[in-house]
């Protein structure tokens, strides 16, 4: 069960980055592949990627052309009209952030400034953190792994040492 939601979640996000993606511009399966890599730090598989593309061709939101044997995905206006919804949540998501994030950094007696601003470089579109996100979600989904699998626990004298160490070479970098 938690794998079939798991995968439901995944499939449902790919749908989203699909729109978004073939929204921007044209795509063929495998240019669609490298951009959401580029922009996630995870390739789709071909196995979630065709079929989806398959079954947004069907909902009347992409078409289709063939040259030779590539294909390529070109956004409908009514695939359009969606982007533009998938648009609107994002605002209203990160609206919300901001609005929590302000209240949790009262509650905690946290300088919110930076966190601020950072959020509403999102609701822009910009993202601050592109040259290192493929690095960053490697860490992120590491560090949960090994909370997962108990590593962390084991061996949370070392982590913390790791740790330790590269904030201070971090806070070097001017």
């Amino acid at each position: 069960m938690r794998e079939e939601i798991h995968r439901h979640h995944s499939a449902g996000m790919l749908h989203h980055l699909i729109i978004l993606k073939v929204n921007e511009r044209p795509h063929t399966g495998y240019s669609l592949a490298k951009a959401i890599q580029a922009g996630t730090g995870r390739k789709p598989s071909w196995g979630s990627i065709y079929p989806l593309l398959e079954h947004l061709k069907k909902e009347g939101l992409v078409s289709v052309s063939a040259e030779g044997r590539k294909k390529n995905y070109t956004i409908t206006k009514e695939g359009r009209r969606l982007a533009q919804s998938f648009h609107q949540h994002h605002e209203k998501l990160i609206d919300t952030l901001l609005r929590d994030s302000r209240t949790v950094c009262e509650i905690t007696g946290q300088d919110p400034d930076m966190l601020l601003e950072m959020f509403n470089r999102f609701k822009h579109e910009e993202d601050p953190l592109r040259p290192i996100s493929d690095k960053a979600l490697r860490l992120r989904r590491l560090i949960l792994q090994m909370a997962h699998d108990g590593r962390i626990e084991r061996n949370k004298q070392r982590i913390n040492t790791i740790l330790s160490d590269t904030i201070k070479r971090l806070e070097r970098i001017r």
